[in-house]
């Protein structure tokens, strides 16, 4: 080769030292590569191309801080070196320090004010720190410099996911996958543009689109793990987290999505070793901490979870989501000071962040703030979990707003059974007002709901609505009559037990021995608060004193708790019997004291006006507010509440106490 004779006839000849260099890089021979450059170096000491040379090699061979003193080097001996700016602020960019890369293309834009990728990546960083106004004007210079720059219109938009205009977004990704068809980025971009959407169905297409083209792309099989745990079908995400990640198994991102579906199956420990494993792939992963936040909780660690939140929100100071889920974690906590603060730090980052909005409305309504609790519930609508809840009619929302006398009005369930019954005694204050009322709920409550007063036209849920002008969502009732804690509408009973099926229930127990204890001490398994709220039937049994005799009110039993039964039989167990809430309140009438968790059978004792303990976590649920033992909602009812979290001991203890008295009298 020419350029090694010329070497041979003169070692020091920088040209060919260099030359050689640079061509033994583009051959991936580093170690030549940089033998040769380095002797260049050696020859002219003060030639900044050299250093640039270098500083590329380091880069490649992912060497970055050499990297930046070289590229530095270069700069200082030509300080208009626009390209070696450039690559030492994708450098900076690419190990996440910001501050430096934002000012790395401050000087590039400086020097070529018309290079419109400098201009697209600035954006990409000021997204990054959560300057999305100025982001959004980065871009779109870039744009009015190169119409035709794909990578400035998915900039563009990922800069408008973050302002929530998501239309926008996706119009952007259209043009970038119109500009490279044959692109599989362009695609993965469409994807989430539509997931944004809840186009699920267009999102997953678009996704297969970029894998068809791209058959060993990791991130786009991790963009259908989100799509489809939004859509419920977590063991086919999971499926694809494993896809992702047998593909690229330093992927730090599939690592976290895995231990977010982890989490949601219930599958705790797992969750938080792929967390922990995407932590450990890249430490400055907000993301990644989230979601490790989030397996904490489920974990009952909810002062690690605060601790993880806390690493999120240090990398990544605007992070809505994680003072969101801080929040949660302070409130279960007690530490509702602090919780609401967390709660303010999410909202003032996203205006419109219905989560965060919601769970403040939560701990509002929790602290007895009434007025500006009910308002912010409103917000539910807009949740993942509730999103499209009231969309479905055409007929308006009724919030107390306009007169109804004379039309009809659709009361409707939306949540939990034990929410309708709680809040199922306004209907008649709804009649009141010279509305015609229909309220539809769950089946299972349609007979023990034709007890309530008035002329209700009541609708199982499935069944064909008849014709109403309005609609109001039970749990907006309170809302819609501003209630406060001294208008509680809290004349009990309002529901009763069937007196036929109480007979036959009479009949069925006998005469009694002792005093009669009907027992629930589980929800359904489903509920998001459920591991702080229910308890193990072994741990109850331990604290019930055999003085009274004992009789399962609950209808649905968890494999554990049936084989405790069956050592267990002088535990009266009726749960086959109990095939509506009608039979649940006809067992319940011939009990003389009903001890529950936080669950529908709480509310079923206490609509029914029957006496009932409820047994809450540390931080229970809004409706039950903090420091006191009886209920504005229940007259009936009296409250017995953990003074540690996740310790039911204490509570147990009393409750031992008080059920020996019972029984001794």
């Amino acid at each position: 080769m020419l350029l090694q004779q010329i070497l041979v006839a003169d070692p020091y000849y920088f040209r060919a030292l260099h030359t050689l260099g640079v061509l033994r890089a583009q051959e991936r021979q580093h170690d030549q590569a940089l033998e040769f450059i380095r002797r260049a170096i050696a020859v002219r000491p003060d030639h900044f191309l050299a250093y640039y040379s270098l500083a590329k090699i380091l880069h490649d061979l992912m060497r970055p801080q050499e990297a930046l003193v070289s590229y530095a080097r270069a700069i200082s001996l030509r300080p208009t070196f626009t390209e070696a700016h450039n690559n030492r602020t994708l450098l900076l960019a690419s190990m996440r320090e910001d501050q430096q890369a934002l000012s790395g293309y401050a000087r590039v834009i400086t020097l070529r004010p018309g290079d419109a990728k400098a201009h697209s990546q600035r954006g990409t960083i000021l997204r990054r720190l959560g300057r999305y106004s100025e982001a959004l004007a980065s871009c779109e210079r870039a744009i009015a410099l190169q119409p035709d720059h794909a990578d400035a219109h998915i900039n563009l938009a990922s800069v408008l996911w973050h302002l929530r205009r998501f239309e926008e977004a996706l119009h952007r990704c259209e043009l970038a996958a119109a500009l490279q068809p044959d692109r599989a980025e362009a695609q993965t971009n469409r994807a989430i543009a539509l997931w944004h959407l809840r186009r699920h169905a267009e999102a997953l297409a678009a996704c297969d689109q970029a894998i068809a083209l791209r058959p060993r792309y990791a991130e786009a099989y991790n963009i259908k793990v989100g799509i489809l745990r939004d859509l419920g079908q977590y063991d086919e995400a999971l499926a694809q987290c494993e896809v992702a990640i047998a593909l690229d198994p330093g992927f730090a991102a599939a690592h976290s999505n895995r231990g977010n579906i982890l989490r949601v199956l219930a599958r705790y420990t797992e969750g938080l070793a792929s967390c922990d494993r995407a932590i450990v792939l890249r430490h400055d992963f907000a993301e990644g901490h989230l979601n490790r936040g989030a397996v904490l909780s489920a974990l009952g660690r909810p002062g690690d979870a605060v601790a993880s939140y806390d690493q999120a929100i240090a990398l990544h100071p605007w992070y809505a989501e994680a003072y969101n889920n801080r929040g949660n974690s302070l409130r279960e906590l007690g530490r509702y000071d602090d919780a609401m603060a967390s709660y303010d730090k999410a909202i003032g980052f996203r205006p419109d962040y219905a989560e965060a909005l919601n769970n403040k409305s939560g701990l509002l309504l929790l602290l007895g703030n009434f007025e500006g609790g009910w308002p912010l519930g409103e917000w539910r609508w807009k949740t993942m979990h509730f999103k499209g809840g009231v969309s479905q009619f055409l007929q308006p929302l009724w919030l107390g707003d306009f007169a109804i006398a004379g039309k009809g009005v659709l009361l409707h369930a939306e949540q939990g059974l034990g929410d309708t019954l709680q809040f199922v005694r306004y209907a008649p204050q709804v009649a009141a007002l010279g509305a015609r009322v229909m309220v539809e709920a769950p089946a299972a409550l349609i007979p023990l709901l034709r007890t309530l007063k008035g002329d209700l036209h009541l609708v199982a849920q499935g069944e064909v609505l008849p014709d109403f002008d309005a609609h109001c969502p039970l749990m907006s009732l309170p809302f819609a009559f501003r209630t406060t804690l001294e208008t509680i509408p809290a004349q009990v009973p309002y529901l009763s037990a069937d007196a036929a099926v109480r007979r036959a229930w009479r009949e069925r127990l006998g005469a009694p021995q002792r005093p009669r204890i009907g027992l629930a001490w589980s929800g359904n398994p489903a509920n998001r608060n459920d591991r702080n709220r229910s308890l193990p039937l072994s741990l109850l049994l331990r604290y019930l004193p055999p003085t009274c005799d004992y009789h399962v009110v609950q209808k649905d039993l968890r494999p554990a708790d049936e084989q405790v039964l069956r050592d267990h039989p002088e535990l009266h167990c009726h749960h086959h019997s109990l095939t509506d809430f009608a039979q649940s309140a006809g067992l319940l009438a011939e009990m003389d004291l009903i001890l529950t968790v936080d669950t529908s059978i709480a509310h079923l004792a206490g609509a029914l006006g029957l006496p009932v303990w409820i047994l809450l976590p540390y931080s229970p649920d809004w409706r039950w507010l903090t420091a006191r033992t009886d209920s504005p909602w229940y007259p009936t009812a009296r409250l017995f509440r953990q003074h540690r979290h996740g310790d039911w001991r204490d509570v147990l203890q009393h409750v031992r106490g008080d059920l020996d008295r019972l029984g001794s009298v």
